[in-house]
């Protein structure tokens, strides 16, 4: 073989690879000029509800505790350019989750509000243009989810990119402060029951007679909590004739704590709050002097009160 065959072979592939490089050079330089074309920022996050919208409901009967509704406005230099971006966003501390001082935590899911958004590897993305510059979004918070009071917090970043395929290139981010507090609450029933009345019946009516109550007290609470007790007769059960003098006195106790009656608003404090599903607590009753007393029935009513921060009456 010659040198003018060698030449000959292999100038085409050389002609070639310049074609390919001159190609690649003009399609970059093409992209940055798109670039430096379309100019915006993150001009605002913003929730969009506040004051009591913002507190997590433990004792809701519906599908959320809460839900939140935020607003990201994208401000373009040029109204009228033809051009898109993306936004993305996260959460700073991982997952769908805002924590609290106490260690406990309310988990929520994103839901996408605005058209051709999605979801991916627990990103957010939106595409964002000077007519479609605003991207609405909603934390939904499942309810259940009991927890102590007080706040519970994550952050929010959002970041301006070119596409989600050039998620590393930031043209501009902004952070935003997520919140929702758990307020001072509590709940009390008998366990295992939804009336707000018992009948409790005691049966034959004897000297020191003694009973534990089924059911239990059943409480629940976000925070220390008070309950008080108040006796229609003053802690004595008062014969049909309804006349005093054949009052029977009576013991009530709850959790082995004896409850004066004889105190206007007697009351039994729990200064911390109990654990997530709920404390049982025990209630016994003891009768008193019966000799001498005329048959019939003997009745008294007990009201029992429980307040957290001031919540609350059963």
């Amino acid at each position: 073989m010659t040198l003018t065959n060698f030449i000959e072979v292999f100038m085409p592939r050389l002609k070639m690879a310049c074609c390919v490089t001159a190609m690649f050079l003009a399609s970059c330089i093409y992209s940055a000029s798109a670039f430096a074309a379309c100019e915006a920022r993150v001009q605002s996050v913003s929730l969009m509800s506040s004051g009591a919208q913002n507190q997590y409901d433990v004792f809701t009967t519906s599908p959320f505790g809460l839900m939140q509704y935020y607003e990201v406005k994208v401000s373009f230099s040029d109204p009228n350019e033809d051009c898109a971006l993306s936004l993305m966003i996260s959460t700073i501390e991982q997952g769908y989750q805002l924590s609290g001082q106490s260690g406990n935590s309310l988990t929520f899911s994103p839901y996408l509000q605005t058209s051709g958004s999605f979801i991916q590897n627990r990103h957010w993305f939106a595409e964002v243009s000077p007519q479609q510059s605003i991207f609405r979004f909603q934390l939904r918070f499942p309810a259940q989810q009991f927890g102590s009071e007080g706040d519970y917090t994550n952050q929010l970043l959002v970041q301006l990119i070119p596409n989600p395929e050039q998620s590393t290139t930031v043209l501009d981010e902004r952070n935003q402060l997520i919140s929702a507090r758990i307020p001072p609450v509590a709940s009390i029933s008998f366990y295992g029951l939804s009336q707000r009345l018992y009948p409790l019946d005691l049966g034959r009516l004897t000297t020191g007679k003694r009973l534990n109550i089924d059911p239990n007290l059943f409480i629940r609470s976000t925070a220390g909590y008070e309950i008080s007790f108040r006796s229609d007769n003053q802690g004595k059960l008062r014969h049909q004739s309804k006349q005093e003098r054949w009052d029977i006195d009576y013991i009530f106790s709850v959790a082995d704590s004896v409850i004066d009656f004889t105190v206007t608003g007697s009351q039994l404090v729990v200064n911390a709050p109990q654990n997530h599903n709920g404390q049982r607590i025990p209630m016994t009753i003891q009768i008193g002097e019966t000799e001498n007393r005329p048959g019939g029935i003997y009745e008294d009513e007990i009201h029992i009160d429980i307040s957290a921060s001031g919540l609350g009456s059963f």
